[in-house]
């Protein structure tokens, strides 16, 4: 007896679909993915060299993980959930007779994001140990209050343009000369992004103008007349 074949169902038809990226990468398109559905992108991952975003042959050594978070015009729109250097390129940036302050902590950001970030720091030569303990204190305060008045966007953002960067050296630098300061690792653990309104900054009322008032003008008095001289008799 032959046996009944079973019929298949029918597979669904997947398309192309774009991903495009945030605003601080000018909302580029990240790459393509094969999804039946444009719902089907919410959720999706894709990590992009730095410099192929930015188009500087300098920052081929960070990669870039986006996320998309929603939908638009059959388009995923993604948003930034990390960040992270090559560990070859890390090793580049040690050379001898010099202190690597690593460091890892949790921050919050100012839109409602936990988030782990390990910045590194090196050293123009050796120093003490309590020098470099110093380092590390000022190192996490400095991030953790920094990242706590910024929002996630506008911190990755500065990390591209090496602003925050820039910005830790400035900080340690009276405690003891910083040569290089870097960020390792970016990643989002957890918390809803919020928007952040800002208050329009309060105008001063236009003020008519208004002309100073005249002064009184004094009524110029009347010289008394001079008696003319009598003649000589």
């Amino acid at each position: 007896m032959a046996k009944k074949v079973r019929k298949a169902g029918k597979i669904p038809k997947k398309t192309w679909y774009q991903i495009v990226g945030p605003e601080i990468f000018n909302k580029q398109v990240l790459g393509e993915t094969l999804v039946e559905e444009s719902e089907r992108l919410v959720g999706k991952t894709i990590t992009v060299n730095l410099m192929a975003l930015t188009g500087d042959p300098k920052k081929h050594a960070t990669a870039v993980t986006f996320e998309v978070t929603k939908v638009a015009d059959s388009k995923g729109l993604a948003s930034v959930t990390g960040w992270k250097m090559t560990p070859s390129a890390v090793k580049r940036l040690i050379r001898r007779n010099k202190d690597r302050i690593d460091e890892s902590m949790v921050c919050y950001t100012a839109d409602g994001l936990k988030v782990r970030v390990k910045p590194m720091v090196v050293t123009r030569s050796r120093a003490k140990s309590k020098v470099t303990q110093q380092l590390r204190i000022a190192l996490k305060e400095y991030m953790i209050k920094s990242l706590k008045q910024t929002a996630f966007d506008n911190f990755i953002a500065s990390l591209v343009t090496f602003r925050f960067q820039k910005s830790i050296k400035e900080r340690l630098n009276p405690i003891y000369p910083i040569a290089m300061a870097e960020v390792r690792v970016v990643k989002i653990l957890g918390g809803e992004r919020k928007e952040i309104v800002e208050k329009p900054e309060p105008k001063l009322e236009e003020k008519s103008e208004e002309k100073p008032p005249e002064e009184p003008k004094l009524e110029e008095k009347p010289e008394p007349a001079q008696a003319e001289p009598i003649p000589a008799q």
